[in-house]
């Protein structure tokens, strides 16, 4: 939710947005698309999966989560 108040960090040259932390999770969400590759990362879950278009199919068994307050499992 963008009315959310959270930290947010943005390229002061280009204004993309580079991560936000909400104050009351322990994580902080960084813009996968601003890491150098190889990046070294996976997927491990589906979030705002209540938010998806009728005709998409996500077709493996990662956990899904439509208000994303799950704590992954890092393995």
């Amino acid at each position: 939710n963008s009315k959310r108040k959270a930290r947010r960090g943005f390229c002061s040259n280009c204004g993309s947005s580079l991560f936000w932390k909400a104050p009351e999770l322990d994580r902080t969400g960084i813009a996968a698309g601003s890491l150098d590759v190889p990046s070294g990362l996976r997927l491990a879950a589906h979030i705002y999966t209540h938010q998806v278009a009728d005709w998409d199919v996500l077709a493996d068994e990662l956990p899904r989560d439509p208000d994303a307050s799950f704590t992954p499992r890092w393995s």
